[in-house]
C-alpha cells in the first residue's frame, strides 16, 4: 500500500522520499509498541502486589489489637493457655481446675441444647391442644399436673365421656401431650444445663461477669485442648 500510494503524496523528483516515509512509519511503529506494552504491564503489576501486601499487614495488624485487647478483659481465665497436660494434673480448687470444671458443664449445656433443639416444644404444645376439643385437652391436662387427685381424674373421664371420644382418639391426645412434655423437658434440662455452665464460668473468673466476648476467647483457647 505504500509504494502504491506514496507517488501521489510524495515528489518523485526525490528517489529517496518513499524509502524515508516508509521508514519513519515503521519507527514509530516500533516505539509505541514496545513503550505502551512495557509501560502498562509493569505499572499494574507493580501496584497490585503493593496492594496485597498493604492489605495483608493491615489484617494482621488488626488481628494481633484484637487480641492483645481480650489479654486484659479475660483476667486470670488467662491460665486457659496452659497446656493439655496441665488440665489434665490440675487441682480442683486451683484456677485451671476451675477453668476445667467449667469447660466440663459447658459441654454437658451444649450436648443438652443440641437435644432439645431436636424438637420444636411450641408446635407440639400446639399439636396437642389439636387432638381433642377443649375440653377434653384442658381436663387432661390439669390432671397431668397432679396426677393423684381424684376429682381432677373424674373431671377427665367426664370430660371424654361428654365428647363422646373413642379409644383411638384418646390415645392419639395422650401421645400427643406425652411428646410435647418431652420436648419441655429436654428444653428445661438444656436451660438447667446452660445455668450450671454459667455459674462455673462465673466461679472460675476474677472479673465478673465474664462479657460474652470475653466468653467466646476463652472457648478458642479451651478448643481441642480438653477431652
Amino acid at each position: 500500500m505504500a509504494f502504491v500510494i506514496a507517488p501521489t503524496l510524495m515528489d518523485m523528483s526525490n528517489p529517496f522520499a518513499i524509502s524515508s516515509a516508509v521508514a519513519k512509519q515503521g519507527g514509530n511503529g516500533n516505539s509505541s509498541g514496545n513503550g505502551n506494552g512495557n509501560s502498562d504491564s509493569n505499572g499494574k503489576g507493580s501496584s497490585s502486589t503493593k496492594s496485597e501486601k498493604s492489605n495483608s499487614s493491615k489484617t494482621a495488624a488488626t488481628e494481633k489489637s484484637s487480641k492483645s485487647k481480650l489479654v486484659p478483659k479475660l483476667g486470670a481465665l488467662n491460665a486457659a493457655r496452659a497446656s493439655a497436660e496441665a488440665f489434665a494434673k490440675a487441682a480442683p480448687n486451683s484456677r485451671v481446675g476451675k477453668i476445667k470444671a467449667y469447660y466440663v458443664a459447658n459441654q454437658i449445656a451444649l450436648t443438652a441444647r443440641a437435644t432439645a433443639d431436636e424438637t420444636n416444644a411450641v408446635a407440639l404444645y400446639d399439636a396437642f391442644l389439636g387432638s381433642a376439643p377443649s375440653s377434653v385437652v384442658n381436663a387432661y391436662e390439669a390432671l397431668q399436673a397432679d396426677p393423684t387427685n381424684p376429682p381432677l381424674q373424674d373431671a377427665y373421664n367426664q370430660a371424654a365421656t361428654d365428647a363422646v371420644l373413642t379409644g383411638e382418639q384418646i390415645g392419639a391426645m395422650e401421645a400427643a401431650y406425652s411428646d410435647f412434655q418431652s420436648a419441655a423437658d429436654a428444653d428445661a434440662l438444656a436451660a438447667n444445663a446452660a445455668a450450671n455452665a454459667l455459674a462455673a464460668l462465673q466461679a472460675a473468673a476474677n472479673k465478673t461477669p465474664v462479657s460474652i466476648e470475653a466468653r467466646a476467647a476463652l472457648d478458642a483457647l479451651l478448643a481441642g485442648k480438653l477431652n
